[in-house]
């Protein structure tokens, strides 16, 4: 892709799970006696949401027990340690920088089942090789919640999968639709927070790691249509 005037927008996020609290101020916040307002309730909703959808990866990924094991002795640091993800949000789109590998997503609306859902199409090239982890339909997590009246959540598992390799010069292509089997998308006034992830991505295998906020993707149901739109997590 040509290179394209950019806003840069780094990102070093922790493995381990997210505070419930946005922002640089590490001081604990003062306490009042005033209801939480709207904009509590919804960061607090979204910590929940990034927490499970590291739940379902990690469990899929096999090292629960591990942490099972670290937390009866009290917190922690994850042993995922940190990973440096650096967003491009450009004319051309967004593209994703971890550790060697570019991503660059491409996101549309589609019918599934008479209803709105959205299908995500991923390409990566990389400098160095790397490895994926998949599940038996993508690289790809999903997690978040959609509101029909009420907030319902997206959950998923690593039911089956492989390594795939990533190789210098060559370009690999790997795409996911939500909804899934089981799943219902959008109707009319109905409205989609996607959570993307990666199930796994290392340096070699055996040493993959989860990569819990790889995007997100948004999307309202209209009488007219829907048009997804994609971001940096949070």
């Amino acid at each position: 892709m040509k290179a394209t005037p950019a806003l840069l927008i780094a990102f070093t996020f922790l493995s381990a799970l997210p505070s419930a609290g946005c922002g640089g101020n590490n001081s604990p916040p003062a306490e009042s006696p005033e209801p939480a307002s709207e904009e509590s309730e919804s960061e607090e909703d979204l910590s929940a949401d990034e927490a499970d959808l590291l739940a379902q990866i990690e469990e899929s990924a096999n090292i629960a027990d591990a942490q099972a094991a670290a937390a009866a002795e009290g917190p922690s640091a994850s042993s995922d340690g940190e990973r440096e993800i650096i967003y491009r949000v450009s004319q051309d789109g967004l593209k994703v920088q971890i550790e060697g590998a570019e991503f660059f997503p491409e996101v549309e609306a589609v019918k599934v089942g008479g209803r709105w859902g959205v299908k995500l199409r991923v390409q990566a090239i990389t400098n160095a090789e790397r490895v994926l982890q998949t599940a038996s339909s993508s690289p790809l997590a999903f997690g978040g919640f959609v509101r029909r009246g009420v907030k319902e959540r997206i959950t998923d598992k690593r039911d089956a999968g492989a390594d795939i390799s990533l190789v210098p010069g060559s370009t690999l292509e790997f795409k996911r639709t939500w909804p899934g089997p089981g799943e219902q998308g959008l109707a009319p006034g109905e409205e989609l927070e996607l959570h993307v992830g990666l199930w796994g991505y290392g340096a070699e295998r055996g040493a993959t790691k989860p990569v819990r906020k790889f995007l997100v993707v948004t999307m309202v149901a209209t009488a007219a249509g829907a048009t997804p739109k994609m971001q940096p997590p949070h």
